[in-house]
């Protein structure tokens, strides 16, 4: 017969058990998966890796544009050709209309020694005025200079 401690201890180490096991998973997807900042996947993962791996004191042109009409432009090649571009970076997002790009753009403060914007597009760009959805420049800049306070990271990762 289960009497009232014993339920409670119970229905305690359960709660407990649940909540250890959110906080593990949150860690396991931040690590291994991009953070849905966006809600579009391919830009997502962009940002994370843009968080990881670029030095962003160091990109001096940005290209921008669909990916879909970007898919001969190479930053690395760019960068071996070219006698001024040393660090290029690609913020081309799948589909992307030119009121996305301008929305991207609001990104561009964040690289302090951008020189040049290579703006790639093609007539099915122009198709429609979509907007991206769910876009924070705000957040996206403090995230990706690492300047959220912890608060804010615990909400976003378990929000994620």
């Amino acid at each position: 017969m289960l009497t009232y401690k014993s339920y409670v201890k119970i229905l305690f180490f359960i709660l407990i058990g649940l909540i250890i096991s959110a906080i593990f998973y949150a860690y396991y997807f931040t690590k291994n998966y991009p953070l849905p900042i966006t809600g579009r996947i391919s830009f997502d993962a962009k940002i994370t890796f843009i968080k990881e791996h670029i030095d962003r004191n160091k990109v001096d042109t940005i290209i921008v544009g669909s990916s879909i009409g970007l898919n001969n432009v190479q930053g690395a090649v760019l960068e071996a050709a070219s006698q001024k571009c040393q660090s290029v970076l690609n913020l081309s997002v799948y589909e992307a209309t030119p009121t996305q790009i301008e929305q991207i753009l609001e990104l561009t403060n964040i690289f302090p020694h951008l020189k040049r914007i290579i703006y790639s597009a093609q007539y099915s760009d122009f198709g429609y005025a979509g907007r991206l959805q769910d876009y924070d420049p705000t957040f996206i800049k403090a995230y990706l200079s690492d300047t959220l306070t912890l608060k804010e990271k615990v909400s976003f990762y378990f929000h994620s």
